[in-house]
């Protein structure tokens, strides 16, 4: 998958009729806000490129096939994720590594298919708009950006144990807990807090556990998060074992084919206002419409999917 660094490189260098597709793309996708995005903005690489998180992790529903974010950032399902199979009418958290074509399955895809590919019920209705992150921007966000040691802290919110993570303009005055702490505990936010700090952008990955198989474990304990796109031994884990890095990006020595982990997507930062303005330079020469399902662009009488590739 290309990281944000080469996304902009290519835009950069393209003639003048894909850069009035991709704007054309953009005015055809829901504004930040509006798609189940925080207002948070974390820088992943060092050429500043920023992404948004969803508003809680990912939830798929196997019987009616439909996927959605969780309504808040500390909600997950646990130990119900053991009822997986293709017709649980019930919602599962913990997928298998790629499997965003074949969510149900219990090992993993032998190519990666990025579960943001999906259309999310609360995420904007379509397609392809959201995305993992790689190893190297998780890398970067936690443990390089600026001030990355005070942006980065375990805790408990509402109960539940889990990774504050900060946003790049965070204000040093508003952060109370302590980041270098090995134990939840030891950051205890209450709801009044945890309101406060999620309006300036904060965020909170739920310590989920994971499955093996259909046998979920570590629920509470651990936070662990598919970090790569490219090799199935990459995750964000997080524990409280003094022994080991408390947060980590790591290769998972016991990662298994049958392993299934949280997911949290993430979207690139575009400014919103130039947004609008290539919208209305563009708003006469472009259209949209929803077709199966997936948001095609119509331009000068061609038509395009949401990532610009022309459908014939």
């Amino acid at each position: 998958m290309p990281t944000i660094a080469s996304k902009h490189a290519y835009l950069s260098n393209q003639n003048m009729k894909t850069l009035s597709l991709f704007a054309a793309v953009l005015c055809a996708i829901p504004l930040l806000g509006e798609n189940g995005a925080l207002n948070g903005r974390f820088s992943v690489d060092t050429a500043g490129h920023q992404i948004v998180f969803s508003q809680g992790n990912l939830q798929y529903n196997p019987s009616s096939a439909q996927w959605k974010f969780a309504d808040n950032q500390n909600d997950f399902i646990g130990f119900d994720n053991a009822n997986i199979t293709d017709t649980y009418e019930g919602w599962i958290d913990l997928f298998s590594w790629g499997t965003g074509n074949q969510p149900a399955q219990l090992t993993k895809n032998d190519e990666f298919v990025d579960w943001g590919a999906n259309i999310i019920e609360n995420g904007g209705k379509a397609d392809s708009i959201w995305r993992s992150l790689s190893y190297e921007e998780w890398q970067y966000m936690l443990f390089k950006r600026e001030r990355a040691a005070e942006l980065v802290a375990k805790g408990r919110v509402n109960g539940v144990n889990g990774l504050f993570l900060m946003p790049d303009d965070w204000d040093p005055n508003d952060t109370l807990c302590i980041t270098d702490t090995p134990k939840y505990a030891d950051n205890i936010i209450d709801s009044a807090q945890w309101m406060s700090w999620e309006e300036k952008g904060a965020v909170f990955l739920p310590a989920c556990g994971c499955r093996l198989g259909k046998n979920v474990t570590n629920v509470y304990d651990e936070c662990n998060y598919w970090a790569d796109t490219t090799s199935f031994r990459r995750e964000l884990r997080v524990t409280e074992d003094n022994s080991n890095s408390p947060i980590a990006i790591v290769y998972g020595s016991n990662l298994t084919v049958n392993l299934a982990m949280s997911v949290r997507l993430a979207q690139d930062y575009i400014d919103p206002l130039s947004v609008r303005q290539t919208c209305e330079e563009h708003r006469e020469i472009t259209s949209k419409y929803i077709r199966n399902g997936q948001l095609l662009i119509i331009r000068n009488n061609r038509t395009y999917n949401a990532q610009g590739i022309e459908i014939k």
